[in-house]
């Protein structure tokens, strides 16, 4: 699989990426503020990983059958994911998310995000993409089934 861009695919880099334990359970779901706590510390070391090309994250996070959609529309799946990341650090000089809203819904979560990723070589220096993310709480942990991911284009100085 080509060296993709963001957290979850560097590909845009050539165009212009253990259970949760801590989440309470009540009879009626998991409680919100726990899941939205947790998601977003994920989300964030998620990010991280593409730069430093330590995927224990992913490997906890990422549900067996996850599936990710590049802002080219590639999908890949979590092993595809994971060694595009482990690449990572020969693209990436950073990476960081920029803000992050979770909703949960029961057992269903979105987390909406931006990442701001600093390119070691070409050009642009600095790329921003805008990701959504689909969770579930499936046997005991959240773990992200469905990745999508655009880039983000400043708007033209007026």
């Amino acid at each position: 699989m080509p060296l993709s861009l963001h957290r979850r695919s560097l590909l845009v880099a050539s165009t212009l990426g253990s259970a949760f334990s801590g989440v309470a359970c009540s009879s009626a779901g998991v409680l919100s503020a726990d899941a939205e706590r947790y998601i977003a510390e994920r989300s964030g070391e998620w990010t991280a990983c593409f730069a430093t090309g330590d995927t224990e994250v992913m490997e906890r996070i990422l549900a067996s059958d996850f599936v990710n959609t590049s802002p080219r529309g590639i999908r890949s799946n979590k092993a595809e994911t994971i060694v595009s990341a482990k690449q990572g650090p020969e693209v990436f000089a950073s990476t960081r998310m920029d803000g992050v809203i979770v909703k949960v819904y029961g057992s269903t979560a979105l987390a909406f995000g931006e990442d701001i990723v600093k390119l070691k070589s070409g050009a642009p220096a600095e790329v921003r993409t805008a990701w959504t993310d689909t969770w579930i709480f499936r046997d005991g942990a959240w773990q992200v089934v469905a990745s999508h991911e655009c880039v983000v284009r400043e708007p033209a100085a007026q």
